[in-house]
């Protein structure tokens, strides 16, 4: 099951350097300016579809930009073929690759690769795998800690995360905003982030992660935000208890007008 993983990534990662270097990279805005989709992330991801279904054909897929495929198999795949598009767009080297098998909601395979470097981790049934040794730091306090918070593409939940970010930088060390939530849980898993919140994510975005920063001996956990908005926290283990607790007690935000 890794090994179709770190394939399908793999191919998804070639995918998107070569519409790169053909000179065929064209954006479209999907739900607003906010969220766009490249002729990159389509190519990805049926490259990343294609490898799948040739080896796992009765499995369900689930893929940002065409939606749900069904399978009889109870495995489920979810990909998102180039997280950070607003990275990959602007030419910064922020974004990934990431894919993920399922079962029951048990994760059974998650890679992310960096199509810029490429730099990728995995994790499966042989244990981590990748250019990145998984390892979460050893921070003791969210006092010490770096956090990063993403920004949710409707501007009507963005306020949500504007709020936490007033309460959250007085009370951590610093802060970092990658752009790109698998970006972002990687970094947590590989030790160079403390910890992230994402809020309002796609089931897309925080798949594999979750998986790698579990791996790695970290924290992700889902959770609730005031006002009901859904929330990921992925973070090393002496800073997950104390993050989870502090987003819990920040009062909801005003809507945005």
């Amino acid at each position: 099951m890794t090994a179709v993983a770190v394939r399908a990534a793999g191919l998804a990662a070639r995918a998107v350097r070569d519409v790169v270097a053909g000179g065929r990279v064209e954006v479209a805005a999907k739900q607003g300016a906010h969220d766009l989709v490249t002729t990159a992330d389509r190519a990805a991801e049926e490259a990343a579809i294609a490898e799948i279904r040739g080896h796992r054909p009765d499995d369900a897929i689930l893929a940002e930009e065409s939606g749900s495929h069904p399978g009889t198999s109870g495995v489920e795949w979810i990909l998102d073929p180039v997280d950070g598009t607003g990275n990959f767009v602007l030419g910064r080297p922020d974004y990934a690759v990431s894919v993920a098998a399922y079962r029951d909601g048990v994760p059974l395979a998650a890679v992310i690769r960096r199509p810029a470097d490429g730099a990728w981790a995995a994790t499966g049934e042989h244990g981590p795998t990748g250019t990145l040794p998984l390892a979460c730091r050893s921070t003791g306090s969210l006092a010490e800690a770096v956090v990063s918070v993403g920004v949710p593409h409707d501007p009507a939940k963005r306020p949500v995360s504007l709020r936490l970010m007033e309460h959250l930088l007085p009370r951590a060390r610093d802060f970092r905003r990658i752009g790109s939530a698998c970006c972002d849980q990687l970094a947590v898993a590989t030790g160079t982030l403390d910890a992230y919140v994402g809020v309002d994510l796609g089931r897309w975005d925080y798949a594999a992660g979750i998986a790698l920063v579990t791996a790695a001996g970290g924290v992700a956990e889902e959770i609730e935000l005031a006002g009901g908005v859904p929330a990921v926290v992925a973070a090393a283990p002496g800073v997950a208890g104390e993050l989870v607790a502090f987003l819990r007690s920040v009062p909801a935000a005003r809507p945005a007008v």
